[in-house]
């Protein structure tokens, strides 16, 4: 438990709505700042873009994403080494090629319950169940 949690748990009730109000502020202000509005002002302005600016921007946001997934998401990252390609390989011609969509009807892995762990238990609503992966129970042909 961290030093914010123990104090908080120590406080008495009025001390404690204070500091979540204080805590709620903190989370409003880092998600409706800066970004927010720098976002929301190229949303207006991209309403009134032309074909071309609007393909500009597609290809420069799609550039920002896949340099962001690269740093920070390793399940991308091997994605991208198993393919031989580099964030900025990465185009809205090829983008379908290198990253292939994966449909409803084509589920890769299967989350269901682990009956091993659940045997014996009641399952509360709410209350947390332990998962295990599977092997799809279907494949869906392809055309």
């Amino acid at each position: 438990m961290s030093l914010a949690e123990k104090v908080y748990q120590k406080s008495p009730v009025f001390l404690q709505n204070a500091l979540l109000s204080a805590y709620g502020l903190h989370l409003y202000r880092l998600r409706f700042r800066g970004n927010f509005e720098r976002r929301l002002g190229e949303l207006l302005q991209s309403e009134r873009f032309s074909a071309a600016q609007l393909l500009e921007l597609q290809r420069r946001r799609l550039a920002e994403l896949t340099r962001l997934l690269h740093e920070r998401v390793p399940h991308y990252r091997d994605h991208l080494k198993s393919r031989g390609a580099t964030p900025e390989d990465i185009t809205l011609e090829n983008f379908s090629a290198v990253f292939t969509p994966v449909t409803k009807a084509e589920p890769s892995v299967t989350m269901v319950p682990d009956a091993q762990q659940t045997a014996g238990r009641s399952t509360a609503i709410g209350a947390p169940t332990p998962w295990r992966r599977t092997r799809p129970m279907f494949t869906a042909s392809r055309r």
